[in-house]
């Protein structure tokens, strides 16, 4: 079983997962007012030991260099939703 998986979630072979991560992008970055920033990006690496499809989507919480929270996702859609969902708790919307 493949622990690295393309955006769209369908197995890729280890090589094929270390060349994308060179040209790795934020989906979305959002640095807030009070010195957090909130990071999106794909990670396609399925660390999780659980049932289900693979968690290939990350949103990290950083504040003063240093991770805070932290939540994944199996679909860009879901790391989105979750990134909009961070960002609108911590401006208090």
């Amino acid at each position: 079983m493949s622990h690295y998986f393309n955006q769209r979630g369908e197995p890729m072979e280890l090589l094929e997962w270390v060349a994308a991560m060179e040209t790795i992008a934020p989906i979305e970055a959002t640095p807030m007012d009070d010195g957090h920033l909130v990071s999106t990006i794909w990670i396609g690496l399925d660390a999780t030991t659980r049932a289900g499809p693979p968690l290939i989507f990350e949103t990290c919480v950083f504040f003063n260099d240093g991770l805070v929270d932290q939540e994944r996702y199996a679909t860009e859609q879901e790391a989105r939703e979750g990134h909009a969902r961070i960002v609108a708790k911590l401006t208090g919307l």
